[in-house]
C-alpha cells in the first residue's frame, strides 16, 4: 500500500480528484473498476505538486476546496478594507479573472450544451427553474462567441472583467419587475456568474440523462460541468454584494448535479446541501409572508419551486445521513407552488389571472394536465406527513401518541385520495398515451405516500404489534411498484438515470423490512410466526430476488451509486440465502420439528404476531462500510 508523507494511505488519482474514498489497493482499485475507469487508475508520486504554468488549474483547485473571503472589486473600496494591502487585492482580482476565463472557455461547446438543455426541458418534469427563465438565457450566450463558436483570445479577459463587474452589481427587485426584465439583469450585456453556473448545472444534468453512456467520456463531461458550476457558485457568493435569487437557484442546481457527479452517499453532497439551506434562509425563502411582500408573481412562484425541491432533498438525504432535516415545513409559512404551467408563471397579468382562475380552490389545475408544479405539489404533501411521522422517532411512545399516529395514518390515506384523479398512479397508466417520465413520476408519488405511511407504522410498532404487520404490507407494496419501474427502464433514458436513486432511496428501506422478516423465518423460531394477509413467504423471496438483481445490474454500471448498490446487494443476498436454505437447516432438528419444516406452506405463516421478528436484527450493519455514512444511520428512517 502506497503512503503519503504524513503516513496516511494514498488514494488513486481518479478517487482523489473526485474526492471519493479509495480502497488504496493495487491499481485499478475497486471503485475505479466499478466506474469503468481502469485505464485512468494510477497513483501519483506527488499528487499535490502543481505543474509550472498551470495557474488556472491551481486556482480552480483552490476555489473548490477553500472558502475565500469576500473581496470588493470596486477600486474605491481598496483603501477602506482594513488589513488588506493593494497587492493582495490585486492578486485576488487576478485570481477571479483567471477563474472566470476558465469558465467562459467552456462556451466553445455552446451549441452542444444548448441542444442538451432543450432536449432536457422537452421531456423532464423535474426542472427546478421554469423554461422561460432558462432557454432565452442560453440563446443570449451566442452573442459572446464568434462564428466558429469560440471566444477570441483578445476579448476573453475584457469579457471576464465585464462578468465580474455585472456580478458585483446589486439586484433590485420590485413588485413591477417582469420576467423579461429579470432576465435582462442577469444575461446578455449584464451576464452574471449565477446564470452562467445555472446553465452549466442544467447542461450537466441533461448530459447524464439524455446522452447514451459511453464510458469515461460522459463521466468526464458531467464532472467538468459540475466543476464549472461549483466555481461560478463560489465566485458569485464571493463577488455579489448580497445573496440573490439566482445564487439560490444556482446553489440548488449545483447540489442536484453534485448527486450525479459524486453519488448520493458522498460527503460532498452533504456539504452542498448545507450551503443550500444557508442560502435559503439568508433569502428568507422559509418566510413567504415577509420575503415576498414586494415580489413579482413569477419570482414568488419560483421561490416556492425552489423551497419545495430543497425540502424534498433535505427530508430524503437527512434520512440517508442519519441526521435531522435542516429545512422543515413546521418552521415555515411557505406554501406549495400553484399548479401552473411554466409559461403561465412568467406571463403577463391578464394571461396569469386567466390561468389562476382555472385552478381549483386548493390550487390544482382542473384540466388534467401534468406540469412540473403538479408533481412538486403532490410530493410536498406526502413529505409533510412524513416530516410529522419522523418527529415521533425521538419521543417515548404512549397510548396518546399511538392514537395521534393512527390519526396521522388516516390523514395520509385521505391526502392520497384527495389528489386529483389524474395524479393518482395506477399500473394501467403505462398503457395509456402518457410519456414514460410522467408514468414514472406518478409512480414515485404513490411510493412517497406509502413511505410516509410506513414511517408512521414504524413508530407505532414499538408498542403496537399489529403495526409491524402493516409496515410489512406497505413495504411489500412499495417494492412491487419499484419492480414495475424496473420493467420500464428501457422506455426512457430519464428512467434509467433516476433508477439507482429510486432503488437506494425508496426500495432499499422496504427491502430491509422484508429481509428482516425473512431472516426470522429462516430460523427455527420462525416456524411459529405467520405473515400478514397478502404477504407470503414466496412473495418475499420473489420480491427480494428481483430487487437483488436490480442492485446487481447497477453495481456493474459506471453510475456514481454503483458501490452502494453492490454492498446492498451482498447484504440482502446473504439474508435471502438463509431463507432459501431453511430445509437444510432443519435436518438437524428433532423429528417433529423437521416434519413441520418439510411441510411448511405459505398458509402456515398467516396471522401471528410479528413484533418479535424485528428484534435484534443487524442487517443494517453493512451500511457502516458505505462511504460517507456513520454507524448511527438507521436505514429504516428513509
Amino acid at each position: 500500500m502506497r503512503r503519503r508523507r504524513n503516513g496516511l494511505a494514498a488514494s488513486c488519482e481518479p478517487c482523489r480528484q473526485r474526492k471519493l474514498r479509495c480502497d488504496h489497493g493495487k491499481a485499478p482499485c475497486q471503485r475505479c473498476r466499478q466506474r469503468g475507469l481502469q485505464s485512468q487508475c494510477h497513483y501519483h508520486p506527488a499528487p499535490l505538486t502543481k505543474a509550472a504554468g498551470s495557474f488556472v488549474q491551481l486556482v480552480e483547485d483552490e476555489v473548490s476546496s477553500v472558502e475565500c473571503p469576500s473581496i470588493s472589486t470596486d477600486p474605491k473600496d481598496l483603501s477602506t478594507q482594513h488589513g488588506v494591502t493593494t497587492h493582495s487585492l490585486a492578486a485576488g482580482h487576478e485570481r477571479q479573472v483567471a477563474l472566470v476565463e476558465s469558465v467562459l472557455l467552456e462556451l466553445s461547446q455552446l451549441p452542444f450544451l444548448r441542444s442538451l438543455i432543450h432536449q432536457y426541458y422537452a421531456v423532464s418534469k423535474s426542472n427546478n427553474i421554469p423554461a422561460p427563465l432558462v432557454l432565452p438565457a442560453v440563446e443570449s450566450l451566442f452573442g459572446l462567441v464568434n462564428k466558429s463558436g469560440e471566444i477570441a483570445k483578445h476579448s476573453l479577459r475584457p469579457l471576464a472583467e465585464a462578468v465580474i463587474r455585472s456580478t458585483a452589481r446589486p439586484i433590485v427587485v420590485t413588485e413591477a419587475l417582469s420576467a423579461q426584465e429579470f432576465l435582462a439583469m442577469h444575461t446578455g450585456e449584464n451576464l452574471r456568474l449565477e446564470y452562467l453556473g445555472i446553465i452549466y448545472s442544467i447542461a450537466g444534468r441533461a448530459s447524464e440523462v439524455m446522452l447514451p453512456k459511453q464510458g469515461q467520456a460522459d463521466d468526464r463531461l458531467v464532472y467538468k460541468l459540475f466543476r464549472h458550476s461549483d466555481t461560478c457558485l463560489q465566485l458569485a457568493s464571493e463577488i455579489a454584494p448580497a445573496i440573490t435569487d439566482a445564487i439560490v437557484w444556482l446553489s440548488l442546481e449545483n447540489s442536484v448535479l453534485c448527486t450525479v457527479a459524486c453519488g448520493d452517499d458522498s460527503e460532498t453532497v452533504e456539504r452542498h446541501l448545507g450551503n443550500l439551506s444557508s442560502h435559503l434562509f439568508a433569502m428568507g425563502y422559509h418566510r413567504e409572508t415577509i420575503s415576498t411582500a414586494n415580489t413579482p408573481f413569477f419570482l414568488a412562484e419560483c421561490r416556492r419551486w425552489t423551497f419545495a425541491k430543497a425540502y424534498n432533498m433535505e427530508i430524503l438525504f437527512s434520512a440517508l445521513r442519519g441526521r435531522p432535516p435542516r429545512v422543515l415545513m413546521r418552521y415555515s409559512d411557505t406554501k406549495l407552488p400553484l399548479d401552473l404551467a411554466d409559461d403561465d408563471i412568467v406571463a403577463d397579468a391578464l394571461q396569469r389571472e386567466q390561468a389562476c382562475a382555472r385552478l381549483s380552490a386548493d390550487g390544482w389545475n382542473t384540466a388534467g394536465h401534468y406540469f412540473t408544479a403538479s408533481f412538486r405539489r403532490a410530493r410536498g404533501i406526502a413529505l409533510q406527513i412524513r416530516e410529522e411521522a419522523l418527529e415521533y422517532e425521538y419521543r417515548p411512545m404512549t397510548p396518546e401518541r399511538l392514537a395521534e399516529l393512527s390519526d396521522l395514518s388516516a390523514r395520509c390515506r385521505r391526502a392520497w385520495e384527495d389528489l386529483p384523479p389524474h395524479m393518482r398512479y395506477t399500473p394501467s397508466c403505462w398503457d395509456l398515451d402518457l410519456p414514460p417520465i410522467t408514468c414514472m413520476t406518478l409512480l414515485m408519488i404513490k411510493v412517497g405516500f406509502l413511505q410516509s405511511d410506513r414511517e408512521i407504522f414504524r413508530a407505532m410498532e414499538r408498542i403496537d404489534p399489529q403495526a409491524t404487520a402493516s409496515s410489512l404490507v406497505v413495504a411489500h407494496e412499495s417494492l412491487t411498484l419499484i419492480t414495475h419501474l424496473s420493467d420500464a427502464r428501457g422506455r426512457s433514458p430519464y428512467i434509467r438515470h433516476e433508477f439507482s436513486s429510486v432503488v437506494l432511496g425508496y426500495g432499499l428501506p422496504c427491502a430491509i423490512v422484508l429481509a428482516t422478516a425473512s431472516k426470522k423465518l429462516s430460523q427455527p423460531a420462525g416456524l411459529n410466526y405467520t405473515l400478514p394477509e397478502g404477504v407470503t413467504r414466496s412473495t418475499i423471496i420473489r420480491d427480494l430476488a428481483v430487487f437483488v438483481s436490480q442492485l446487481d445490474s447497477m453495481a456493474l454500471s459506471a453510475e456514481s451509486n454503483a458501490e452502494a448498490c453492490g454492498q446492498a446487494s451482498r447484504a440482502i443476498s446473504r439474508t435471502l440465502d438463509d431463507l432459501l436454505n431453511v430445509p437444510l437447516m432443519t435436518a438437524t432438528l428433532g423429528s417433529s420439528t423437521a416434519a413441520r419444516a418439510a411441510n411448511v406452506a405459505d398458509d402456515d405463516f398467516q396471522g401471528a404476531d410479528l413484533d418479535a421478528m424485528l428484534d435484534d436484527f443487524d442487517l443494517a450493519d453493512w451500511i457502516k462500510s458505505i462511504e460517507g455514512t456513520s454507524s448511527s444511520v438507521d436505514w429504516y428512517n428513509f
